[in-house]
């Protein structure tokens, strides 16, 4: 069975969420900054909250992904 390059199973998937991940950090603490957010606030979210939004992204992706193959 031939997975699908979107897989988090496989390496492509793991590069594609490391590289997501630093991204959104990145933007997302430059917005946080911005908005002269605490710093408080800013640490924990990046940490934490980035892997999190961006693991919840590309499982409904693939979702979306393989209910359009069904």
């Amino acid at each position: 069975m031939v997975q699908s390059w979107f897989s988090l199973n496989t390496d492509r998937g793991a590069v594609l969420w490391g590289i997501l991940c630093c991204w959104s950090g990145v933007l997302l603490s430059c917005a946080l900054i911005s908005t002269e957010a605490p710093i408080e606030y800013v640490v924990p979210l990046i940490l934490f909250g980035t892997p999190a939004i961006v693991t919840l992204v590309l499982w409904l992706l693939s979702r979306i992904h393989h209910a359009r193959r069904i």
